[in-house]
């Protein structure tokens, strides 16, 4: 073992620790801000154990009331996804899990491919099985063969792509990064070709030395699956640069440079972020520094277009340090095909937008984790892993939402109100985190649901809703929405109380009606629709 190596790591390690830990006793930590911007959603986030004991996972609303809680076995895992069929997933160390909305495994997979491990996320495909990303072990020697230059780094992994079967963890299909490389060092070798003449292939001595040197080479750290294109988007952190491949290969296919709806084998369709590595641009075109999380957009403006964290380490910037979202239109033709520019290289050279907030005083900044989300409202969704700050950012930069967490969140996932995963469970607002403040006209519920069978509440077709009242002096009600926010709240001794809905914006809404002399109460919910 190089023991210079290893104390500096460790050195490095403890130094980012004790930073993220200074920059914790320096942050308001909770519901920080809440504005009518917000999208209406969920927001799920882990609570590390002590490394050994069990971790919990929490589904909160906009005010940081609990939705849902699971427990995972231990701290030792990342980035915990909520399925559209409402299933938890997420792995540890070699291991796929999965648990169901009431907190009971529904599966378990490991891995078990020597050489060959787990990292950073999974995502489940429509046939049922995940596609994973991995790190293989790769010699010395083997990354000589492809012309790698040692005296700049020791890496001793490459990054892989898998398909597991969700039943029995057999890889049954994979893409291997090693397989795509060029490099204009060494004549002798394979690999051998004039970089600006091949962008569907990554220069192994374009790997930067700027960030840790590890036993990571290229370090695939966030990616992404097109079922309609049948493509998958990596975020190569090393390069700065997001890259598509071919997902509609084989195996033998995805090694090579034919053969898949790309004709392309496993080589790059397309890429962006840091034009000088393929030879088609300079220093001062690069977009990208040290991105994570690559994300094709679903839903709403920017629908079709890609988006990513960039979290700006070593940016040639005079000023604060900042992270942001670029915003990308690939130019994809139907097909699932792009093309080059005049300049040679990919897209326009150009994001179509940035997400950041517009007065540097609000600027976030974490040099390593993240991600980012792109809302149906238009909002950025951002997880600021170094700070474990949470904010919503509108397109013209302003923070509609922002919630401090006290412990590593690394990346956390919101998703919208009409996130599948919701249709038929329990959503009622639950005891807030024990940080956060109600101080943003938010209700908790303390007692337990019994019903009253004294109310009767209709929602009538007109817009409005009827709260029948046969026995009860007094009633009080209370109408909230989907983030938690009162937006009425009376009492009544009337035997029909009128609700008028024809002002609310679409969404998704609760009715909290209660006897005040008991505090039993019961909760109606209901989605008001557009206009």
């Amino acid at each position: 073992m190089n023991y210079r190596c290893h104390n500096f790591r460790i050195f490095t390690i403890l130094l980012f620790c004790f930073l993220v830990y200074n920059n914790h006793a320096q942050i308001e930590l909770g519901l920080i801000t809440l504005t009518d911007e917000v999208e209406d959603g969920y927001t799920l986030f882990k609570e590390p154990g002590n490394g050994t004991g069990p971790t919990d996972f929490f589904l909160i609303n906009n005010c940081g009331q609990i939705i849902n809680t699971w427990d995972g076995p231990n701290d030792l895992f990342r980035h915990p996804k909520i399925l559209p069929n409402g299933n938890l997933m997420f792995i540890m160390g070699n291991t796929i899990y999965e648990k169901n909305w009431d907190n009971e495994y529904v599966n378990e997979i490991e891995l078990q491919v020597p050489g060959t491990n787990l990292d950073y996320e999974i995502i489940k495909l429509e046939n049922g099985n995940y596609l994973s990303i991995g790190r293989k072990n790769f010699s010395e020697q083997e990354f000589l063969d492809l012309g790698f230059n040692l005296g700049i780094n020791s890496p001793f992994v490459v990054d892989v792509v898998m398909e597991l079967d969700s039943s029995t963890a057999e890889v049954l299909w994979e893409w291997d990064i090693s397989n795509h490389t060029i490099q204009d060092r060494d004549s002798t070798l394979s690999n051998f070709g004039v970089i600006a003449d091949h962008p569907e292939k990554l220069d192994i001595n374009a790997i930067s030395t700027f960030d840790w040197t590890f036993e990571e080479s290229f370090m695939i750290n966030g990616f992404d699956y097109n079922p309609e294109l049948e493509q998958i988007m990596l975020s190569v952190r090393k390069m700065s640069e997001v890259i598509i491949i071919d997902r509609s290969t084989t195996t033998e296919e995805a090694a090579g440079s034919s053969g898949g709806n790309s004709g392309m084998g496993g080589d790059i369709l397309f890429r962006w972020g840091n034009p000088a590595n393929y030879g088609a641009g300079t220093e001062s075109e690069r977009r990208l520094y040290f991105q994570h999380n690559p994300k094709w957009i679903t839903q709403g403006v920017h629908r079709g277009k890609i988006a990513m964290f960039n979290n700006g380490l070593d940016r040639d910037f005079i000023g604060p340090l900042f992270s942001e979202a670029p915003v990308v239109d690939t130019n994809v033709d139907a097909m699932g095909n792009y093309s080059l520019d005049s300049e040679g290289q990919f897209s326009s050279g150009e994001a179509f937008t940035y997400y950041r907030p517009t007065d540097p005083l609000n600027y976030f900044y974490s040099s390593y984790l993240s991600g980012v989300e792109m809302m149906p409202n238009g909002n950025a969704f951002f997880t600021v892993g170094e700070t474990d700050e949470l904010i919503e950012v509108t397109l013209e930069g302003e923070i509609a939402w922002q919630f401090n967490l006290p412990f590593t969140g690394f990346r956390c996932e919101k998703y919208p109100a009409d996130y599948p995963a919701f249709a038929n469970v329990d959503l009622i607002p639950g005891e807030f985190l024990p940080y956060t403040s109600e101080n943003f006209n938010c209700i908790v519920s303390n007692t337990e649901e019994v019903g009253l069978s004294e109310i009767d509440i209709v929602h009538l077709q007109n817009h409005t809703i009827e709260i029948r009242n046969s026995e009860l002096d007094v009633l009080s009600y209370t109408l909230l929405d989907g983030h938690g926010r009162i937006l009425n709240d009376k009492r009544s001794s009337e035997s029909l109380v009128t609700i008028e809905l024809a002002h609310l914006y679409a969404g998704f809404y609760i009715l909290h009606v209660m006897n005040p002399a008991t505090g039993e109460y019961t909760n109606h919910r209901f989605v008001q629709t557009q206009q």
